[in-house]
């Protein structure tokens, strides 16, 4: 924040010192504006704080470069584009699974490939995982019972022989760790495993709405992170639940909705 000379931190983020303008310039450049006192902010070669000043020279000039932060292990859902570091040239070990364009990694097919990013003759390697279901809007489907995933009145998940607004359901996938949050369009909440019995929530923080998408040959197994067991249609309650066995009745289709 400017304190119309210092440049300073400030916690509060509400506090005016810290709000600022960006006013373009022809060349491209760009002012960074106090509106306290429309000063520009500078950066000086021969002190080690920036301040801010009414001059407009070089050291007033500023660009903004978009940073793109790249983790160890990179997560990404089939067909999902991410932004690659700017610096130096990078190369797939596998473009079936993961190809690289304009800029970006896609994850292709479910897999794992290395990325290896070429900067002045130092090589970094990253690996990159694609996972199994695409972020995006779906109904999801049990495949023993036939029937459709939804969430009722009361805000436990359930099951229903046709599909409506409330079976669509928004898949996203946190790209560091790979774990998917299933989010229902209607209830505006999150799908959330409570060990036993699935409910749901709008607090996206809660660790029990994180969940592992697996493949298996006859459909995708959802499962708990925090307990690795399974969603599934539980025909003896009016709800859903999680459990640990492994057949049919735990494997679920995603159609596109």
């Amino acid at each position: 924040g400017s304190d119309y000379t210092k440049v300073l931190t400030y916690t509060d983020p509400t506090d005016q010192h810290t709000f600022w303008k960006f006013n373009k310039l022809a060349n491209g450049k760009i002012h960074i504006q106090s509106p306290l006192s429309n000063d520009s902010l500078r950066a000086y070669t021969n002190e080690p704080n920036c301040s801010t000043y009414q001059s407009t020279n070089d050291a007033f000039k500023w660009t903004l470069e978009e940073f793109a932060e790249m983790p160890t292990t990179l997560y990404l859902a089939k067909g999902q584009a991410y932004a690659l570091p700017g610096e130096g040239t990078w190369t797939t070990s596998s473009p079936f699974v993961a190809r690289i364009l304009n800029g970006q990694v896609i994850g292709n097919t479910e897999g794992t490939a290395t990325l290896t990013q070429t900067v002045n003759g130092t090589t970094n390697v990253y690996i990159v995982v694609v996972k199994p279901i695409a972020v995006g809007t779906y109904n999801i489907y049990n495949i023993n019972t036939n029937q459709y995933l939804t969430m009722n009145s009361n805000g436990f998940c359930a099951m229903q022989d046709n599909p409506d607004i409330s079976c669509v359901w928004t898949v996203i996938i946190n790209n560091k760790t790979g774990l998917y949050q299933i989010f229902n369009a209607q209830s505006s909440k999150f799908l959330k495993s409570n060990f036993t019995v699935v409910s749901s929530t709008a607090d996206a923080s809660d660790s029990g709405t994180l969940w592992n998408i697996v493949t298996h040959t006859d459909g995708m197994q959802i499962q708990a992170s925090h307990s690795n067991d399974s969603l599934w249609p539980n025909a003896t309650s009016l709800y859903c639940g999680t459990y640990q066995p492994d057949n049919n009745s735990y494997h679920w289709a995603f159609f596109k909705s």
